[in-house]
């Protein structure tokens, strides 16, 4: 799973060479693996089809001993496929998948003001609570 999910990135995603040589690295690789297979609170990756064809990606922990509160660390639709809808129906289809794996709340942290409204847009809140690159934290309460 870990390769489709490199190759996805790469084949859809504009990165510079930092960006690039980082998703290749071996610190990179491990840290994905090594959250993937855990047993306790395991690191997902979704893959997005549309006929067939995969649209998008994301990347998602429920943590069950913190009382479901979950975080979508990467969600990516291919930019083809963007402002069709298909965001939308795709990120429904991740949070029906997050609420039956426990989950009753999603964090998550928009790249940018684009990504800020489409959440928004699918129920998310500020929490007043910024990381240090001046981001703002979301939240979404799902029961």
């Amino acid at each position: 799973m870990f390769h489709d999910y490199i190759n996805y990135i790469f084949e859809t995603s504009p990165l510079s060479k930092e960006t690039f040589e980082y998703f290749l690295s071996k610190e990179y690789k491990d840290s994905v693996l090594e959250l993937s297979e855990r047993d306790f609170n395991p690191l997902k990756i979704i893959f997005f089809k549309e006929k067939d064809k995969i649209i998008g990606f994301a990347t998602y922990i429920i943590y069950i001993d913190e009382s479901g509160k979950s975080i979508i660390l990467e969600y990516c639709i291919n930019k083809e496929f963007r402002n069709k809808g298909l965001g939308k129906i795709a990120y429904s289809k991740l949070q029906e998948k997050m609420i039956k794996e426990g989950a009753k709340t999603i964090e998550l942290t928009p790249t940018n003001k684009r990504n800020e409204l489409f959440w928004k847009y699918n129920g998310f809140s500020n929490t007043r609570i910024f990381l240090q690159d001046g981001r703002t934290l979301l939240i979404k309460k799902l029961r």
